[in-house]
């Protein structure tokens, strides 16, 4: 929950952690709006779908303010969708 705390900070942290978390923000271009929060590893259905489904499609994906159709039933068992 630190890496995630130190993700949402917007002071500049000198530690190990915060030199990840630059990094981290920085390959994935931040937005000013965004929100990190952690979730469990019990209620991220989601993540294993995609990684199972998509991860072999030879073309990079991109979605943006809303998640494709066919997460949404799974984010929903995940307790996320209310996020959409």
């Amino acid at each position: 929950m630190q890496v995630i705390s130190k993700l949402n900070c917007a002071q500049e942290d000198q530690s190990d952690i915060g030199v990840i978390c630059r990094s981290i923000k920085r390959s994935l271009g931040r937005n000013d709006g965004a929100n990190w929060r952690h979730i469990p590893r019990e209620a991220n259905g989601a993540a294993h779908m995609i990684t199972r489904n998509y991860t072999r499609l030879d073309e990079r994906m991109v979605w943006l303010d809303e998640p494709p159709v066919c997460l949404l039933d799974q984010l929903k068992l995940d307790d996320v969708a209310a996020e959409f």
